[in-house]
């Protein structure tokens, strides 16, 4: 059972997570999506190549791997990303480490679809040269195009 939600004092506002405590938070992440991502490699992809040779049939080759491999990037990203933020602990493993959770505006738990669309916009600020993520330095909330869009917050916890 959920324990019940301090009410929060008048005028008195979360410490919100700035952008380096967030950065060394997202290198920290970022290892373990590459640990996971050659798990998903390995437990999908090369299980897949192995039955194809076995059936005398070739993997599509390059153009094969060309498409899969961000594919299951994206998959990974997402998976991680929108599992962790939308669980009870609402953060990444980075996050938790450096005492920060993601929360909606209204300091509630991320719904699976919010962390969802918080993760897509992730990856999407991700491919366009990550100009999104400096908005953190600019924003009173410390938000991140991400959090804009997706409506959350990140906040510290001690």
């Amino acid at each position: 059972m959920d324990e019940p939600v301090p009410v929060a004092e008048p005028n008195v506002h979360p410490a919100y997570a700035g952008f380096m405590i967030r950065a060394a938070a997202e290198l920290i992440d970022q290892l373990l999506v590459v640990v996971l991502f050659f798990a998903a490699m390995f437990s999908v992809i090369v299980p897949t190549v192995i039955i194809a040779e076995l059936a005398g049939r070739e993997v599509g080759g390059d153009k094969y791997w060309n498409v899969m491999t961000p594919l299951l990037i994206f998959m990974v990203v997402m998976i991680y990303r929108a599992g962790f933020e939308g669980s009870h602990r609402q953060a990444t493993p980075g996050k938790l480490a450096l005492g920060m959770k993601v929360t909606d505006e209204d300091g509630n738990r991320l719904s699976f679809q919010r962390a969802a669309i918080r993760a897509l916009m992730y990856v999407f600020v991700s491919v366009f040269f990550s100009l999104g993520f400096l908005m953190v330095w600019l924003t009173p909330r410390k938000q991140g195009l991400h959090d804009v869009v997706a409506r959350t917050l990140v906040v510290r916890t001690r």
